[in-house]
């Protein structure tokens, strides 16, 4: 059993949304590739949404997707800014990994060698190594490479690349002949159009440092606006805002700021799931097929469900949300399968307290105390069907609270007998205790509210 929902095992590059598309984002996809395709000016693309939304995974099946369907006139770069904001600079990476997939994706179409020639002039040592194993092949470089002796592999590339950036040279020119010679890849006809699209996706951008983000967005703008070469960049831009103040500080108009370097932007749903004759949420879509493949205790995921399903308060907002309540799940302590031999009430119980925990801290915190009123939590038991299923779930909650806070319940009736088991709730006022002590308190999620001391 796994305690965070698995990723989807992607081969970038390869794979598309095909057996990976479990929330239907394909068409989200295919939005980005029309306009992407329509569009000769240089894009940069936001794809904006809250950490936990999706956004790596659309990207990496889209960047397949858009590969496969366009093989002949796109070289696209998975660039993931987080994994490599250790380095100083962005540009090398970036310019690097652009060698890198365009020697691979011009081995495909024949061009190998004007790849080469337009690759020669681009700064960093990641490119240089690229064009190297390209001319050389991978046994020739290998041995200097990886025994640190660079000057060697420098040498079987062009030994003016370095000195030309070394040398101090006007910045202005040196912007210019970088665009100079990346145009060349787009492959221009003689009215300027490019005839290719090189696509660089930049993934994690929102949790790089704020210097490293903001500098990855500046050379973005300044040496790689060309006709033809796009960006997009897989972002959360609310706290790409809270970047631009830490480093600039709170007085500065985050989002005009931010506007100068994205051209547009394409905003998540997670909302909807669109199926043949239903719409369902996103997260819930999420939350089901997930909780399989982690294989946590059936009992107490069916409950979760039932909360969901019938009570609107209870309907997950965001994957992420989905994502923590699978995670507590997972936490459980679950001794002699326990969880799946609890009776309804206990279970159904403790699958409300998960889910207040992480839509309604205010309640929470009086369930921690074990203090809340009837009163509070009959709020959130309205059900959101009106067929005789929404009255049998909204008297079974009923029933279930009643039993714990009200000290004269209402009597079982003949289907909710058995709610508590053979023998009843006997300790109405220790469920609540009981439940924190045994499941909910041993083991939490780092950040998560600790148990009140005794």
């Amino acid at each position: 059993m796994r305690i965070t929902p698995p990723m989807a095992d992607i081969d970038l590059y390869e794979d598309g949304f095909a057996d990976h598309d479990l929330l239907k984002r394909k068409s989200i996809g295919d939005q980005l590739s029309d306009l992407i395709n329509k569009v000769d000016e240089p894009l940069v693309i936001a794809m904006d949404g809250p950490w936990g939304s999706g956004k790596s995974f659309i990207l990496k099946c889209w960047v397949g997707e858009h590969q496969k369907a366009y093989e002949s006139g796109s070289t696209l770069v998975f660039f993931d800014a987080f994994e490599n904001d250790y380095l100083d600079d962005p540009f090398t990476g970036l310019t690097g990994l652009l060698a890198e997939r365009f020697i691979k994706t011009s081995e495909k179409t024949g061009a190998k060698e004007q790849a080469i020639a337009a690759l020669k002039k681009l700064k960093g040592p990641a490119a240089r190594i690229a064009i190297a194993i390209a001319t050389s092949g991978l046994s020739e470089v290998a041995a200097p490479v990886f025994s640190g002796a660079f000057e060697t592999a420098k040498d079987l590339t062009d030994q003016q690349i370095e000195k030309y950036w070394s040398q101090g040279q006007e910045r202005r020119n040196a912007v210019r002949d970088f665009r100079s010679n990346l145009s060349i890849l787009t492959e221009p006809n003689k009215e300027s159009i490019p005839s290719k699209r090189v696509i660089i996706v930049v993934d994690e951008l929102d949790r790089c440092r704020p210097d490293f983000a903001l500098q990855t967005l500046e050379i973005v703008k300044h040496f790689f606006s060309v006709p033809g070469v796009h960006f997009v960049l897989g972002v959360n831009i609310d706290e790409l805002m809270n970047s631009v103040r830490a480093r600039y500080g709170e007085g500065i108009d985050a989002r005009t700021y931010i506007e100068k370097f994205i051209t547009v932007s394409m905003r998540l749903p997670e909302d909807v799931v669109f199926e043949p004759h239903r719409s369902s949420p996103a997260a819930s879509a999420y939350f089901d097929t997930k909780s399989k493949e982690m294989n946590l205790p059936e009992k107490t995921v069916k409950s979760v469900q039932w909360w969901r399903n019938n009570f609107k308060e209870f309907e997950f907002s965001s994957i992420r949300q989905s994502q923590r309540v699978l995670t507590e799940i997972a936490l459980l302590p679950n001794n002699d399968d326990i969880l799946n031999r609890l009776n309804v009430g206990c279970s159904h119980s403790l699958a409300f307290i998960i889910l207040v925990k992480h839509m309604n801290q205010k309640l929470y915190s009086k369930l921690r105390k074990n203090d809340p009123t009837y009163g509070e939590i009959k709020d959130l038991l309205k059900p959101s069907k009106e067929d005789s299923e929404g009255r049998h779930a909204e008297r079974l909650a009923t029933y279930i609270w009643q039993s714990i806070l009200v000290p004269e319940p209402l009597d079982q009736e003949g289907n909710l007998s058995g709610v508590w088991g053979t023998w009843g709730l006997e300790s109405p006022k220790e469920l609540i205790p009981g439940l924190f002590r045994d499941f909910i308190d041993p083991i939490q999620l780092i950040g998560e509210s600790q148990p009140p001391k005794p």
